[in-house]
């Protein structure tokens, strides 16, 4: 993990389910979401989704992302120096 993800992230209950949140996640006006990584493995980096609030893994390159949430879509943007 990246040592200050684990200062940020809150853990919550929404709809009866544990979710992760990230509150240095930013909405951009257009519906897109600006994420940073909280751990990065080899050639794979961690986020938390902002539609899910659950893990995602991606491949350690940023840029934009379709997010692999079941029920739902939407696209977020993975910023760091760490990838």
């Amino acid at each position: 993990m990246i040592p200050s993800s684990l200062e940020r992230l809150q853990i919550t209950k929404k709809n009866g389910s544990q979710i992760i949140i990230d509150p240095e996640t930013i909405e951009e006006e257009e519906g897109v979401f600006k994420v940073k990584p909280v751990a990065v493995v080899g050639n794979q980096v961690f986020i938390v989704c902002p539609l899910c609030g659950q893990i995602h893994v991606h491949g350690c390159v940023a840029g934009s992302r379709n997010s692999h949430c079941k029920d739902m879509t939407g696209v977020y943007e993975i910023v760091s120096d760490v990838v």
